[in-house]
């Protein structure tokens, strides 16, 4: 739900910027369309460490229930917001307010559930399924793009622009209230209930930069490493726009594309895992895959060039490798953060940093349509994949300084349920 919430402006923006605020350059639309959804992206910083201090005090599924009520409510807030035509500038002000609102709540929304998670697994499959787990991005895309899809089928022409695109967020809406109502049969994990209790953190998002306890170097390469890798998802999170607007793919192409890339990408983090699992090692993957980011970058520029025509297969192919690296990245970022961290302040470590790559992957795109004001939508392409490669070079950059963190929970709840066991005893 949390990478669904952030992927739906791309399938939408071309398709609503001039409902929202109509302009007589379309570039400025979009540019207010995605501004107000990177404003989502731009606040979650702050609303993972806060939301995510309340998970590590009282418990993750405290925090599952906040942020996902906070994100139901704004997406059907956002499926019945007025056109410029009905409302003039409230229109766009009204959808920049409640995406900020729906940036902080659905912020502590992954950190929450991929920590109950991972602090559940057995170390032995840890590795594994922590890229089962991590599926849920690639059936976000996937579930996207067949809403998107049946949207279109359902509301032709115009009547997309108008009701089609309500349809989609009504519908988010409704979903997260589902998964809301699920999470009542889940289980607090076994390391924080043995946490809980003893000496935990008054205030762990202040403890993550703490040159008392060490955890500031930490932090700190943590976050260049997951911006960098999170922050390449910025292209599949921005292709159904990229698609449209670059490569002049029309809607039901688009969503053919992006779903047969998403089913593929549920099977790349399902390699993740394995590979996590067989290799044991965090670090060194992450490195493998960093340095693979910057070449494929090239592949943006190479699916827009009109000069070479560029065929569907081709398009369906370049956008399917975007789609492999970076869920099968995933699981090795999705367990480096959480084993950077202790029981105390993971979620609220997890929440700040995996939001930091979201700000990164929000704010990417803005800058570059903000480009496309000078330099015209035929720079788009160039944008793309300057963006890409700076992006790669960065998650280059961290993983190359990162430490190895494998085996860290095992060893934490090792230590945990000794104290425990001593504390019986007496």
């Amino acid at each position: 739900m949390d990478i669904l919430d952030f992927i739906s402006i791309a399938f939408v923006a071309p398709f609503i910027a001039r409902e929202i605020y109509p302009s007589h350059s379309f570039a400025t639309s979009l540019l207010v369309t995605i501004a107000a959804f990177a404003a989502s992206a731009l606040v979650r910083p702050i609303g993972g460490p806060i939301i995510g201090s309340v998970a590590d005090r009282v418990g993750r599924k405290r925090g599952m229930y906040i942020s996902l009520a906070g994100l139901g409510i704004a997406e059907i807030i956002t499926g019945i917001i007025p056109t410029y035509a009905q409302a003039g500038l409230f229109s766009p002000f009204s959808l920049l307010a409640i995406r900020i609102i729906q940036g902080f709540f659905v912020a502590g929304l992954i950190a929450s559930s991929y920590s109950i998670g991972v602090e559940s697994f057995p170390e032995k499959y840890r590795g594994f399924l922590t890229g089962l787990t991590g599926i849920g991005g690639s059936l976000a895309h996937f579930l996207g793009s067949v809403v998107f899809l049946v949207s279109t089928l359902l509301f032709t022409g115009a009547s997309f622009a108008t009701v089609g695109w309500r349809f989609m967020f009504i519908f988010l809406g409704v979903a997260t209230f589902a998964v809301l109502a699920f999470t009542y049969f889940i289980s607090e994990s076994t390391t924080f209930q043995l946490a809980k209790g003893k000496e935990s953190a008054k205030t762990p998002v202040r403890d993550l930069f703490s040159s008392q306890n060490g955890m500031r170097r930490t932090t700190l390469v943590v976050m260049l490493t997951v911006m960098g890798g999170l922050g390449a998802a910025f292209v599949i999170n921005t292709f159904p726009t990229y698609l449209v607007v670059a490569v002049h793919l029309n809607a039901k192409t688009v969503a053919s594309i992006v779903t047969l890339a998403s089913l593929v990408g549920i099977a790349a983090n399902v390699l993740g895992g394995l590979l996590l699992h067989t290799f044991r090692t965090t670090r060194n993957l992450m490195r493998v895959y960093a340095i693979l980011f910057v070449p494929l970058s090239l592949t943006l520029f190479y699916m827009a060039a009109p000069s070479l025509r560029t065929s569907y297969f081709d398009v369906l192919i370049m956008v399917t490798l975007w789609y492999v690296l970076s869920y099968v990245s995933n699981p090795s970022n999705n367990l480096y953060i959480q084993e950077s961290y202790t029981t105390n302040m993971r979620v609220s470590g997890l929440g700040f940093q995996w939001n930091m790559g979201f700000f990164l992957s929000g704010l990417i795109p803005l800058i570059i349509t903000s480009l496309l004001l000078p330099y015209g939508i035929a720079s788009y392409p160039i944008i793309m994949t300057i963006a890409a490669a700076l992006v790669g070079i960065l998650y280059v950059i961290g993983s190359f300084l990162s430490r190895e963190t494998r085996g860290n929970i095992q060893t934490e709840l090792e230590k945990l349920q000794a104290e425990s066991l001593t504390e019986a005893q007496m």
